[in-house]
């Protein structure tokens, strides 16, 4: 009967600290989940050594201070060989931090500051390859709507969320991040969406993303390298707008009282053979953005400049000192636009010029190959300039 009792009595004390310690890490735990920016933190030990994660509401570069308080106020209340910060977001891992039980020490009497504490502080990266793209890739302007990581290709779906003519550098420098992160790929792929729909696949080969970079490849050979997928639905969707399409010739168009030629820009198009340049007044029925394309623009390079009623540019078709075939540009509905038509050579042919809004889907992806070739050759340039001054 004695043995029995001290058997018990030992392990009630036993028992105690054990006890003891859960409640403290339980109250802990609580006074953590009331801090701004932390919710759903857990507190184990092990062996001397506490691993903590919570999920954070909120980050940016400065929470690396807080999370420095977190570990003092810990400390302080469970002092302990280490402390880990799991920390997540949405309920994924995003960082592992540590700190050791001396450099918690000398931060909390003063013999360290907080940016030698920081250099001690061991920072690892704990994010999934999927969260890290969704995360660099959120820094463009486009909604990322999955991203898919095997081994041999990098899948990402998006809708774009610029003008293709300002998406471009965006495209070339996210299909650069994703190589960058998964250098194990061959393929990049990117599949566009708008309005939930699937409206274009374009697949590129890793090593012709790189060439290019280099200049070791052409900017049409890359073009030409890339595939492109059109579902036959939004194929057949954009043959059905231009057969239901009214086209308005400007030499039948209406004049205004100071002699412009007024286009319709909701179902019109330029087809006139023109001495110098000449100035148009566009009808804007309905606030869109439109696309002007010029249909003829091998063989007769063609200036197009849209300026408001204030005489102040819009938008026209010179990119980095080079003319291109095409404008996608905001009209508002009830503002007087005026469009010049200036083409580069005398010719005795007429310049043809498309008018669409942005629902017509095939312009719009059209848009994103017309431009690759022009931004890979941008890039080249900065690159090389980058280097020079090294």
């Amino acid at each position: 009967m004695k043995k029995f009792l001290m058997i018990i009595l030992l392990l009630l004390v036993v028992s105690l600290p054990l006890s003891f310690s859960e409640a403290s890490y339980s109250a802990l735990t609580s006074e953590l989940d009331a801090m701004e920016f932390i919710e759903e933190t857990q507190i184990t030990e092990a062996e001397g050594h506490l691993y903590i994660q919570m999920n954070v509401t909120f980050q940016d570069e400065k929470m690396i201070y807080y999370y420095q308080d977190i570990i003092e106020k810990v400390y302080l209340q469970a002092p302990a060989k280490s402390i880990t910060l799991l920390i997540y977001s949405e309920g994924f891992p995003v960082f592992r931090i540590q700190s050791i039980q001396g450099d918690i020490e000398d931060y909390i009497d003063g013999t360290i500051d907080r940016n030698e504490f920081l250099e001690q502080m061991g920072i690892e990266d704990i994010r999934s390859i999927e969260n890290v793209l969704y995360d660099e890739l959120n820094l463009f302007d486009a909604y990322i709507i999955g991203i898919f990581v095997d081994e041999s290709e990098s899948r990402v779906q998006l809708e774009s969320m610029k003008k293709p003519e300002s998406f471009q550098d965006d495209f070339m420098a996210m299909a650069l991040t994703v190589i960058e992160n998964t250098p194990w790929i061959d393929t990049v792929v990117f599949e566009f969406f708008k309005d939930e729909e699937e409206i274009m696949t374009i697949k590129g080969n890793k090593d012709a993303f790189l060439k290019a970079m280099k200049g070791t490849m052409s900017e049409e050979d890359f073009v030409k390298s890339l595939e492109v997928d059109i579902p036959d639905d939004i194929k057949k969707e954009n043959e059905d707008n231009k057969d239901n399409k009214t086209v308005n010739n400007s030499k039948e168009g209406s004049t205004d009282d100071k002699g412009y030629i007024i286009i319709d820009v909701a179902s019109g198009s330029i087809n006139e053979v023109i001495s110098g340049s000449k100035i148009f007044k566009l009808d804007v029925s309905e606030g869109n953005e439109y696309y002007f394309k010029i249909n003829n623009f091998e063989t007769l390079k063609t200036e197009l400049i849209i300026k408001d009623s204030n005489n102040q540019l819009v938008d026209d078709n010179i990119r980095d000192g080079e003319v291109i075939e095409y404008i996608y540009a905001d009209l508002e509905e009830g503002e007087d636009y005026y469009l010049e038509v200036k083409p580069l050579q005398n010719m005795n042919e007429a310049v043809d010029i498309r008018i669409e809004t942005s629902s017509s889907i095939i312009p719009f992806l059209l848009g994103i190959l017309v431009m690759l070739s022009g931004v890979i050759f941008v890039i080249i340039k900065l690159i090389k300039k980058i280097k020079s001054k090294k």
